[in-house]
Formats: C-alpha cells, sequence, structure tokens
C-alpha cells in the first residue's frame, strides 16, 4: 500500500482492506495498488484475471448493484464451531489454505506453474462447513433446506470454482457459460503432466454454450436436487451420500464434471425446455470425454463408473429410451469386470463399491416389463467382495447398509421380470412350483420387515417427519409388496391379496407423503410400487388419489410423467380387458423407459 493511502487511512473494524470494492466484497487482496490515479483503472489484476466487473468505489444508495460471487472456504480453513472462535486444525496437505504463512499476495496471483501437485486423491468423504457468510445468488430461487432433505446429509462440499475468463464476454442472461475449474483452484494438477488424481487428461480452456444460467446455477441445481433421489441411506452418517460424493470428484474429472452439469441443465429443462440444446451438448461433451478416458485407459475406474453413474441416472429421471440405459449400463459392466476393475473391487473404496450398488439396482429395475436389464446383477455373483448382497439371511444386520435391503428386494421384482420372459417367450415352461416358491420368498421377507417397523412403531415413532429406519422400512415394504402385484399379473394365483399389498403401498406413500422434510424432494414419492398399486386398486377414489401424487412428481422427471400416462392407459386397457401386458402397453403408449 503507498505511504499516501496508509496515511489517511482511519482505524476501521478488523479485515478491512485498501484497493477496489469488489476485493473487498470478496474478501481477497486486492490485485493492484490502489494510488491517486485509481478512478481511471478499468481493473485491478484480480478482477481483470477472474473476468469480474471491478469497481472501486461503493455503490450509491439506491444504485443497481450486483455484487460478485464471494471467495468459497476450502478445506483446510473451514469454521468449526458456530461462533467461528476455534482455530481450525491443520490437515494434511491442504487445499489452499488461507492460513498459511505466505502472504496473501502470493497466493492470490499465483499462477497454475507455482501449484505443486498434491497427494489428495481420495475425495469421497470431502465435507465442507457451509460458511456462515456464504449467500446463495439471490436470484436463483434456492431453498437451502432441499440440500438434505429426505437424507439427513449434515454437510454439503460447496465448489470450488470461481468465474474465469470467457470467450465471450456478455451478461448471464445471454449466454449460459460453462466453466472447466481453474488450474488455480486445482491443486492436484502437475504443472508438468496435467494429470489429475483420477488419472485423467484434462482440458482447462473455457468455452461458452448458449443457455440462460450459467454454470454456478448448474452446480447449485446438481447438488440442491440431486440429494433427493437418494430415497434411502447407503452411507455412514458422518459421509455424504452418492450423489454429493460423486460431486467432489467432479472438479478435478472432466467426464464426471460433464456428466454433472449435462444431468442438471436436463433436469432443469422440464421447467424452461429452452435448455435442452445446452443439456444435449453438455451431455456430448460427457460422452467424448469419458470415450477418451475410457479407450486410453488414463482414468481409474472409480472416476469412470462415477461418471458413467451420473449419467445412467440422467438417462433414468429423463425417461429415455432403454436402449441407451442398458447401453450404458453394459460399458459399466465392462469397466467392472475388467482386469483393472476386478482389482480395483477385491477390496472396493466405499466410493467405488456405493456406485456399483446404486447401478445394480437401476439394472435390476431394468428388468421388469420384459426391458432387457439384469446382466449386471447376475454378473456381480462372481465378485466375492460383493456376494454378500445375495445373502439374504442376513436381512436384519445392522452392519448392512439400508440401500443393499432395498436392492434385494429389486432383485426379488427381477426374478419376477425373469418368469415373465420366460412366460412370454415360451408359454407352458413355468411350473407351479416355481411361481409359488418365488412367493413364499417374497413373502418371508415382507413378514421380515413387517416385525422390523413394528419395534418403531413400539418406540413411539409417530411424529410427522419419518425417522431415516421407518422410511427405509416403508420402501422397502412397497418394493416387496410390489413384486407380489408383478408376480399377479404374470402368472395369477388365488394366494396372492392383491387387495392387501395395494393398501400397504398406498398406505405407506401416505405416511411418506405427510412427512413435511421430504415435501420438496424425490423422496416423497415411490414411482415404481405407486405404478403397480394404481393399476391393481379396484377403488376409483384410491385410482385418482395414485395418479394425483405421480403428477406431483412430474417436475422431479420425465420417467415419473411417463409413468402416470402409463397407469392411466393401462387402467383404460383393463376396462375392456381384465388381464393386460404391461410391457405390451408400455411399448404401445409410452415407449420402453425405467419405471
Amino acid at each position: 500500500m503507498p505511504p499516501e493511502d496508509s496515511s489517511a487511512t482511519k482505524p476501521k473494524p478488523k479485515r478491512s482492506r485498501a484497493g477496489c470494492y469488489t476485493c473487498k466484497i470478496r474478501k481477497v487482496r486486492c490485485g493492484s495498488p490502489r494510488d491517486g490515479g485509481h478512478a481511471t483503472l478499468s481493473a485491478c489484476a484480480n478482477c481483470e484475471r477472474l473476468g469480474l466487473p471491478c469497481q472501486w468505489n461503493k455503490p450509491a444508495e439506491g444504485e443497481n448493484y450486483t455484487p460478485p460471487p464471494k471467495r468459497r472456504r476450502t478445506v483446510g480453513n473451514r469454521r468449526r464451531g458456530q461462533d467461528g472462535d476455534a482455530s481450525p486444525s491443520p490437515l494434511p496437505q491442504q487445499i489452499l489454505q488461507e492460513g498459511s504463512n505466505e502472504p496473501a499476495e502470493s497466493i492470490q496471483s499465483a499462477d497454475a506453474a507455482e501449484f505443486e501437485p498434491q497427494a489428495f486423491t481420495d475425495l469421497t468423504d470431502l465435507q465442507l462447513d457451509l460458511p456462515e457468510e456464504f449467500d446463495f445468488d439471490a436470484g436463483l430461487g434456492v431453498e437451502p433446506n432441499l440440500f438434505w432433505s429426505g437424507e439427513g446429509v449434515d454437510f454439503i462440499p460447496l465448489p470450488l470454482i470461481e468465474s474465469t475468463p470467457m470467450l465471450f464476454q456478455t451478461t448471464a442472461d445471454n449466454y449460459l457459460q460453462v466453466e472447466m475449474p481453474p488450474v488455480a483452484q486445482l491443486p492436484c494438477l502437475s504443472p508438468d503432466t496435467d494429470q489429475d488424481p483420477l488419472g485423467q487428461d484434462t482440458d482447462i480452456s473455457a468455452f461458452s454454450i448458449t443457455g440462460n444460467v450459467d454454470t454456478r446455477r448448474l452446480i447449485q441445481h446438481y447438488l440442491e436436487v440431486m440429494n433427493g433421489y437418494s430415497k434411502v441411506t447407503d452411507h455412514g452418517t458422518n459421509n455424504n451420500n452418492l450423489f454429493i460424493a460423486a460431486f467432489s470428484k467432479s472438479l478435478f474429472f472432466m467426464p464426471l464434471y460433464y456428466a454433472i452439469l449435462s444431468f442438471s441443465a436436463s433436469h432443469l429443462s422440464l421447467q424452461d425446455p429452452s435448455l435442452a440444446d445446452t443439456a444435449c451438448r453438455l451431455e456430448n461433451l460427457a460422452e467424448e470425454h469419458f470415450n477418451r478416458a475410457f479407450q486410453d485407459y488414463t482414468a481409474k475406474v472409480e472416476g469412470l463408473l462415477s461418471a458413467l453413474f451420473v449419467r445412467v441416472k440422467r438417462v433414468h429421471v429423463m425417461g429415455e429410451s432403454v436402449s441407451s440405459f442398458l447401453r450404458l449400463i453394459s460399458i459399466a459392466t465392462e469397466i467392472i469386470f475388467s482386469k483393472q476393475g476386478l482389482e480395483a473391487l477385491e477390496t472396493p473404496s466405499e466410493l467405488s463399491g456405493r456406485i456399483v450398488l446404486r447401478l445394480a439396482t437401476l439394472d435390476a429395475r431394468a428388468s421388469c416389463y420384459r426391458l432387457g436389464g439384469g446382466l449386471l446383477v447376475r454378473r456381480l455373483r462372481e465378485i466375492p467382495s460383493l456376494s454378500f448382497i445375495f445373502k439374504f439371511e442376513d436381512n436384519e444386520s445392522s452392519s448392512t447398509s439400508a440401500f443393499v435391503h432395498l436392492l434385494r428386494a429389486d432383485i426379488l421384482r427381477m426374478r419376477v421380470g425373469q418368469l415373465d420372459l420366460r412366460v412370454h417367450e415360451h408359454k407352458g415352461s413355468v411350473e407351479l412350483d416355481e411361481v409359488e416358491m418365488l412367493q413364499a420368498d417374497i413373502k418371508t421377507l415382507i413378514h421380515r420387515w413387517e416385525q422390523h417397523l413394528s419395534k418403531y412403531t413400539k418406540e413411539g415413532a409417530t411424529v410427522s417427519a419419518l425417522p431415516a429406519g421407518v422410511y427405509g422400512c416403508y420402501t422397502v415394504l412397497g418394493a416387496l409388496h410390489s413384486a407380489l402385484l408383478y408376480l399377479h399379473s404374470v402368472y395369477p394365483l388365488g394366494s396372492i391379496d392383491t387387495h392387501c399389498s395395494v393398501a400397504e403401498i398406498l398406505n405407506h406413500q401416505l405416511l411418506i407423503h405427510r412427512d413435511p422434510s421430504r415435501a420438496a424432494s424425490p423422496s416423497s414419492i415411490l414411482p415404481s410400487s405407486l405404478f403397480l398399486a394404481a393399476i391393481f386398486t379396484k377403488d376409483p377414489i384410491y385410482r385418482d388419489w395414485a395418479i394425483k401424487i405421480l403428477q406431483d412428481g412430474e417436475r422431479w422427471g420425465l420417467y415419473v410423467k411417463k409413468t402416470n400416462e402409463l397407469v392411466e392407459a393401462v387402467c383404460r386397457m383393463r376396462e375392456r380387458d381384465n388381464c393386460v401386458d404391461i410391457g405390451l402397453a408400455m411399448e404401445n403408449t409410452t415407449g420402453r423407459f425405467v419405471i
């Protein structure tokens, strides 16, 4: 700071700085010295480097001024406690420590080449406290409570992404600026090799895609929405759910980064169709970067599966054709059963194991109604470390995550799907004993879970916000009762009480629907179970209520909208013919998609 400024400066509260007003708002050291001629400067070094509008003077009262994004706190300097007095405990290999002993100027003006590579390669449990001063953009309409709706997630990793210089300098209303994570905030990049921690060559060029939201909006939307898609927990209380954990990786792996942006843009296009082209371009970029990493064997198995997981979920949520879905599952199966994949899954990391379970669940659901799925689930029996999935007798094991129980229920639905395929292709080849055995397996598991649920009711769990354990029971029981209804549609048995199964599904859906913590989340609806309940109920009031729930859930994805359309079509068909082939009805109405 020049002497004339220091002499003219009056005592101010702590953290005051000389420099441009933009840098003060962002709480960073200004990149250019402030002198007598500062009014003639167009931008300081920091603002020019980041592409921010530089303003030296505080805006006048009433002046239209949009504040710049604040600097994000990093892992090495997050706040602990509510009062912020506690000092942050040092972490090994901290990222961009604000509390380092080096001058702030050297950190702010550092080039990419000045950052040494650091061995921060496992971001599975990356969690950041929400800083007290972190403000969401006022125009985004973000509801912070959505971050943990349906999951009870306590920490959300925030993107370490600042604005970058764009090819086209224009307003956010005219362009969707798709930003690459800047090198200065990717400390794991080596300046010599440009290798990221997942082993992928990283392109750091910036570019623009026409749209009407910026990249921050897409990232915030992903974190906001995807958290709710994780209906039951697949992680410990100290870890983030899979969708959020995957985001941590994306800052260093371009196939996953673009997959996340593509998912978010696709989901936003449900309300704003003008974003459809943007979503398509981002998906093409995700596929292009993935193919490069996959074919060159430059990425780790965990990175490839993370990117595939988000892309598969996008295809599912957007109700795209089952052929696109199965193609991605086939690639995932190829990766898992490659030499590198099998070696990685001998002792799977927490993240890779959770990704495989999620992919297996979607694959099992794609085996229903003769859609052609199930290959991945069948082959998982070959992997010793994942053999526990098929051990249904340890259903009460406390070490087994709630998501594994849901996967097992979906495996039973998959067995019904295999029966459906055999009946359709070779009529008369299915023995009654086989059908009754499958029915007995489903009922045994239902009885076991009803006993498990009764423990919660005895403890007085009657609060409106459902505990995670109760919600998990409702989800698994809904899947099991829907398996009975599906079995009855394939091979009608007098021993199956369809009315009881319909009542159980609708009752569980009603209790979930009343849960205020899930009201604004995809976890407030059980589409695959509600679908069969709506078809099999003989009460028009129940059917109308189920259809209304599906209509309310259409904002969560096109697959819910297609499910609702299929319900109405099948109900019309049943008025003419009591026996309706669901798979055939799907082909003739909505097209084949995964419910």
